[in-house]
């Protein structure tokens, strides 16, 4: 995709930033784009340096198999849920493999971006947070992938908080530096952060821990259990593998989520959990470890050892309140002064403001959006109204006990579908509209209001009791489904005219195929009734004659494990046609009477695209008949050519028992009724430009370029497919790399009778050019050999000389004179001066094919016994043929 000027900013270089970026490259070809990040290294909340979730035990809540991006699964992960380390080195590998730090702009933080709509693009103003130098920049398209998990909600309401002269930070920021030996150490905070880093700080007994506790966690069991060598070689070598595991924990986690717990399993959930606590913590605890509120109202701990970790002397758990901090201390409801080096708030993020000022059309804003709607609030936690090209990722009602990382692949694919037409120049700007977005965050709301999240005070929830601004209360699957592709009716426009016109049009051609597809179905399943249920001597609907013979007629004799033939079916000629051919042949003369006869269930009336309806006028001859005695090609007198053009004569009457070969010009060929669906008419359509300019009607289905067509070639493809003397094959091998029982390896029954003698050269000529490598082909070449029709391997054509004439001279290892050519581009015989050498004529010949009842096409000097060989298939018409030379039959060689 060509970037077209169009310039897209990122907002952050966590997981979900990242993940944008490579999709930007990956799925659109989109390289204008920016990461701007304030700390100095990606990875978000997973990053190792400064300002960072870097406390000892960060882990994922989810397991890392669902926590990794889907198009870049890992499969050496140590451990069901990945820590921090590795998570970190994971997203900095991946970006280090999509070259995405020289787009990454390190240590900038976006203040603003405003809308300009006359420019339709956002002026960006950004710092420089070492050097605090601020820079201006704009973006056509702003993606905020700053999360939720962004500002730390730090308690500075606690009296005295400023007071404190020790160390002091959020767990958030972490100091890396940092050393906690001998230290005493207060824990502000008990939920999934507190309960994460608790156990690894107290491991060390140096270090004294009380951890401040306002309100109990529930508590369920997060076992750590590592991946085996053998576990990982299995994902790693097994395809599909690491991909079932996946999807097995989606299952896992999801599952419950598509069916609303009833009252009496949310008392087995309370029940369970419970008994987890009291039997993990110690018993001075009981009274106070078991929550007030019902199971899933605040989010639900996965315990990695915080429990366990509650027995050692050197942490202990203080329940009493907090009244003030002091210089060297923490002061508690009950008067006690615990002094303390170091406090660590573990207290979580503010999830209600939007942390940078974003304006969109009409001075809107984004927290004034908020504002005015009671708390953050989005159309599917990704869009807001007013606010043009801008995305959120993870926004708002998009939480989820789930995997945060499933959420967001399914919103970048969702933000890919909005951006495309501005990124490829289609549109300018899109922006949801604000009834759909009311409409959506009703259904979100009335979904929560009847769930246990409004039974307690959370972070979720602004001011802590007031809207829910998060999770998404639905199962993720649904998530997957409501997003799987935008109702572009939910959008405003500005600058897509092109964009509608191209959605309109593609939408037409979809219902259009629908349309065909279905009518093609329909058309075809009521031919076949009508075949079935019309009796003998009833005529049935017309329907598109065939424009070759039953494949019944002509079987490969190759096996079918190495020449898979397609399985083919072809309508039966109607009655009215059989009938019309025997009143021709009869007209024919008596050797064409015969031939009708012979003929009743197989004749020129089964090839309407080379010989026309019943009474038209046939190419070749000048009275609408063209005879020739299939038993006396040898001796078949050519039409006289009396100048170069190309001409349609192919053979004049000879005798009394001529046979009759319609033929029709080459326009009617690759336009008949039979065969505007077959290979002449497509590639009629795909050279036809002025019909199809864009060659969108070629488009659908195989590339033909993949099948050895060479589209760009001037002239007819025919001359280009492969022959029955190439030594390379015309198919890839179908040879299995597997054992394959004896019974698969069957020889097929023997060729059954083939009727090539009566078929007019250009029936054979269409046979061979359009069936490669296929019996069919070899049918009509040995035939065409029986007729003095020679193959140029050079010229890649067939020439053929006149009964009679002589060479106007000779040339080393050949002759020159005038001879008669198929022009397989033209579609008709042409007559030319040219020199033949005779290595240039194929001088093998096929196998041998039963052509019928008592007719065997017999190799050249082969005698087979009880059979009638047909004259001429010899392959000598006189006398010995010379040697060395190729065994020609034409009058002069």
């Amino acid at each position: 995709m060509s970037d077209l000027q169009r310039r897209v900013a990122i907002i952050g270089a966590g997981i979900g930033g990242l993940s944008q970026a490579i999709a930007l490259k990956t799925k659109l070809g989109f390289n204008n784009f920016t990461l701007y990040e304030k700390a100095s290294e990606v990875g978000g909340v997973w990053r190792v340096f400064a300002q960072a979730n870097a406390y000892p035990g960060c882990s994922s809540d989810v397991q890392i198999h669902w926590y990794s991006l889907s198009t870049d699964l890992y499969p050496y992960w140590n451990k069901s849920h990945g820590l921090q380390p590795e998570i970190q080195a994971y997203w900095a590998k991946l970006s280090q493999k999509y070259n995405l730090y020289p787009h990454i702009a390190f240590n900038t933080k976006v203040l603003s971006a405003e809308w300009d709509n006359a420019k339709q693009q956002y002026a960006l103003v950004t710092e420089d947070v070492l050097t605090g130098k601020r820079m201006t920049s704009v973006a056509h398209i702003v993606i905020s992938a700053i999360g939720i998990l962004e500002v730390p909600n730090i308690p500075y309401e606690i009296p005295g908080f400023r007071k404190f002269q020790g160390t002091a930070f959020h767990s958030a920021q972490w100091p890396k530096s940092i050393n906690l030996q001998n230290k005493r150490v207060a824990v502000i905070g008990n939920a999934s952060s507190g309960a994460q880093f608790v156990p690894s700080v107290s491991k060390d007994p140096s270090v004294e821990v009380v951890n401040f506790i306002r309100t109990p966690t529930w508590f369920n069991l997060r076992p750590h259990i590592p991946y085996s060598d053998t576990e990982k070689w299995i994902f790693a070598n097994i395809p599909l593998a690491m991909r079932l595991h996946r999807a097995w924990i989606m299952f896992w986690f999801d599952f419950p989520s598509l069916f609303p717990p009833s009252d009496k399993t949310r008392e087995k959930r309370r029940e369970a959990m419970t008994k987890y606590i009291l039997d993990k913590a110690p018993s001075k605890y009981h009274a106070h470890m078991i929550p007030d509120y019902p199971v899933g109202c605040k989010r639900i701990v996965a315990d990695s050892g915080f429990l366990d970790s509650l027995h050692r002397p050197n942490l202990t758990l203080n329940f009493d309140g907090i009244t003030e901090i002091v210089e060297n201390g923490i002061v508690t409801k009950t008067g006690e002064m615990l002094p303390f080096d170091v406090i660590a708030y573990a207290t979580g993020f503010i999830g209600e403001r939007y942390p940078m000022h974003v304006q969109g059309l009409n001075g809107a804003t984004i927290q004034g959006y908020y504002d005015a709607h009671g708390g953050p609030t989005a159309y599917f936690g990704t869009a807001i109204p007013d606010i043009p090209n801008f995305y959120l990722l993870a926004g708002p009602n998009t939480g989820t006990s789930a995997s945060t990382m499933f959420v967001e692949e399914v919103q970048i694919g969702y933000i890919l579908q909005l951006i495309e037409p501005v990124l490829n120049g289609s549109a300018s700007s899109f922006s949801v509209k604000a009834a759909p977005t009311d409409a959506y965050n009703a259904k979100v709301q009335e979904r929560i209001s009847r769930s246990v999240l409004v039974h307690c005070n959370s972070w979720a929830r602004t001011n802590g009791t007031g809207k829910l601004f998060n999770p998404f209360p639905w199962a993720v699957t649904w998530w997957w489904w409501w997003l799987r592709k935008p109702n572009w009716a939910h959008f405003a426009a500005v600058g897509a005219e092109k964009w509608v016109w191209a959605s309109r049009i593609k939408a037409v051609k979809g219902c259009v195929a629908v349309l065909l597809l279905s009518w093609l179905c329909i058309r075809g399943s009521s031919q076949r009734t009508l075949h079935n249920v019309f009796r003998p001597g009833q005529q049935p609907p017309q329907r598109p004659p065939s424009l070759v013979p039953p494949a019944s007629q002509f079987r490969s004799p190759y096996p079918t494990s190495q020449y898979p033939l397609p399985q083919r079916s072809y309508p039966t000629p109607t009655l009215q046609q059989q009938k019309s051919y025997a009143t021709q042949a009869g007209q024919s003369g008596s050797g064409a009477a015969s031939a009708g006869t012979q003929s009743r269930d197989f004749g020129p009336d089964d090839f309407p695209a080379l010989g026309g309806q019943a009474g038209q006028q046939t190419l070749g001859s000048t009275n609408g008949t063209h005879h020739l005695h299939p038993h006396q090609h040898n001796h078949t007198t050519h039409t006289q050519l009396h100048n170069p053009q190309p001409t349609h004569n192919s053979h004049s009457a000879q005798g009394p028992q001529a046979h009759h070969h319609p033929q029709t010009p080459a326009q009617q060929v690759l336009m008949s009724a039979a065969d505007r669906w077959g290979l002449l008419g497509l590639l009629a359509m795909i050279k036809n430009t002025g019909v199809d300019a864009d060659g969108g009607l070629s488009s659908v289905g195989t590339d033909l370029g993949a099948m050895g067509l060479d589209m760009g070639y001037e002239g007819n493809l025919y001359s280009t497919f492969i022959t029955p003397w190439a030594d390379q094959s015309a198919a890839h091998s179908v040879e299995p790399d597997f054992h394959l029982p004896p019974c698969y390896s069957a020889q097929p029954p023997p060729l059954g009778p083939v009727k090539a003698a009566a078929f007019s050269d250009e029936t054979l000529f269409f046979m061979f050019y359009s069936n490669p490598r296929d019996a069919l082909q070899e049918i009509a070449a040995q035939e065409l050999w029986n007729r003095n029709w020679r193959y140029h391997k050079d010229l890649r054509i067939w020439i053929t000389k006149e009964s009679g004439s002589a060479p106007s001279s000779k040339i080393p290892g050949g002759e020159a004179g005038t001879y008669t050519w198929w022009n397989p581009d033209d579609w008709c015989k042409e007559r030319k001066e040219m020199s033949v050498r005779y290595a240039d004529l194929e001088e093998k010949t096929v196998p041998a094919f039963v052509m019928g009842p008592g007719l065997v096409l017999a190799q050249p000097g082969q005698n087979i016994p009880g059979q009638q060989q047909v004259p001429g298939a010899t392959g000598q018409q006189g006398g010995a043929q010379p040697t060395g030379q190729p065994r020609m039959q034409m009058a002069g060689i």
